[in-house]
């Protein structure tokens, strides 16, 4: 089977514009998430843009970019419409969200390993479990409610920036990263955005709208920093003073 890692990068971003371009330790928020991609035993990696800027800086450090609408409105959307611009056909099309500065991509295999395993799936995704009450209740982070199969993978039932399920003894922190089949991929594209994903701001409450099934594998904690923030930043360059070599 054909796989690609496709990075959405969008400049105009909510909380933090134009992060995907900002300077963090000397390379910007999109090299980091490249070299974080290129980890991964995937071979082939494309980053979806919306500006011309982020197509330069992905030609300078040797990645193929693909520019796509800047209206889109999600990276998935993103994603899929630079999926359908590649001449390759591609079996399972993966999402690493562009903002995962710190992330240990080997563990996109295990989310492509869930989709080859189990092909009722359209899609899968990964979750930590969450070690700090501190992040259950921030809403920059997203958690999940999970239906388990087994006591490391099961059925995602609901995604919420909201502590879910209420009182549980173990929350579960989404990762920012879903590996699609290629036909999901494009059947996501053309679906209306729906009212759960416009109030939570989480482009996968429309699949599970739509009856679409999303796997769920639970992975190891390990250091993840996504930056949606100041504070954010300031962390990951915390964390590389303290992590380098």
């Amino acid at each position: 089977m054909k796989y690609i890692c496709i990075i959405p990068a969008r400049m105009n971003s909510s909380r933090l514009p134009n992060k995907v371009i900002r300077e963090i330790n000397g390379k910007t928020l999109l090299e980091h998430v490249v070299d974080n991609a290129r980890r991964a035993n995937i071979e082939n990696v494309a980053v979806a843009c919306d500006s011309l800027e982020v197509m330069e800086i992905a030609k300078r450090i040797g990645v193929n970019s693909i520019y796509t609408d800047p209206n889109l409105p999600t990276g998935t959307d993103r994603v899929s419409a630079a999926a359908a611009q590649l001449n390759d056909k591609y079996d399972i099309i993966v999402n690493m969200q562009g903002d995962l500065a710190l992330f240990d991509a080997s563990k996109l295999n295990d989310a492509v390993k869930l989709l080859e395993e189990h092909d009722d799936y359209d899609m899968t995704t990964l979750a930590v479990p969450i070690q700090k009450s501190s992040i259950i209740t921030s809403p920059n982070t997203v958690k999940i409610a999970i239906a388990f199969k087994d006591e490391d993978w099961g059925d995602a039932l609901y995604f919420s920036r909201s502590p879910i399920p209420y009182e549980s003894k173990q929350y579960y922190q989404h990762i920012g990263v879903y590996a699609f089949k290629r036909d999901a991929i494009v059947k996501f594209s053309v679906m209306p955005q729906t009212l759960l994903e416009k109030t939570e701001r989480l482009e996968q409450l429309r699949a599970l709208e739509n009856r679409m099934r999303i796997g769920v594998k639970i992975v190891d904690h390990f250091d993840v920093q996504e930056i949606n923030s100041i504070e954010d930043v300031k962390d990951f360059e915390e964390y590389l003073k303290n992590h380098e070599k």
